[in-house]
């Protein structure tokens, strides 16, 4: 393949990790895709398998270094329903038959 459709492969592949819920997969294989364009515009990379092989190595190898990485800088550390369950909240209004209502917790 040509440098620009290597170019072209990695923004298609940075823009469907940010259309999709993902955890971060798609965009090391767009940095791959990136770094490969550049071997190819440099005239490192000739063949066409060699291409497809470094571009496969190299996205593992950056989700299995970076992926773990970049979960703990962007997730959240808000508790999950199941984590709630059996604590206790101070009602702040009085709750409607349905049991819904204004509660604090945890401050």
């Amino acid at each position: 393949m040509s440098w620009s459709a290597w170019v072209i492969f990695g923004l298609g592949l940075l823009v469907f990790e940010i259309l999709t819920p993902g955890g971060f997969f798609t965009i090391f294989f767009g940095l791959a895709a990136f770094v490969v364009a550049t071997l190819v515009w440099l005239g490192v990379l000739d063949a066409g398998s060699g291409q497809w092989l470094l571009f496969a190595v190299l996205g593992t190898v950056l989700i299995v270094v970076l992926r773990p990485v970049l979960r703990k800088r962007f997730e959240t550390n808000t508790p999950k329903v199941d984590q709630l369950v059996g604590e206790i909240a101070i009602a702040l209004e009085p709750m409607d038959a349905n049991g819904r209502g204004k509660v604090e917790l945890r401050g």
